[in-house]
């Protein structure tokens, strides 16, 4: 009898693992863009700002 056949919900947990890590990922990236976005307020302008969220998004 192979592992898979004795325990049929690991490979469910391993995946359950990696999309956790996914999506902390994302959100440190997300957290790291939006603080970018809110230090940009201050040296650039409304237009340069903008154009900036624009490429980040």
């Amino acid at each position: 009898m192979s592992q898979a056949e004795i325990n049929p919900n690991e490979s469910v947990k391993s995946s359950g693992g990696d999309e956790i890590e996914n999506v902390n990922l994302t959100m440190l990236h997300l957290c790291k863009l939006f603080e970018e976005y809110i230090n940009l307020k201050k040296i650039l302008s409304e237009n340069e700002r903008d154009a900036r969220l624009y490429q980040m998004l």
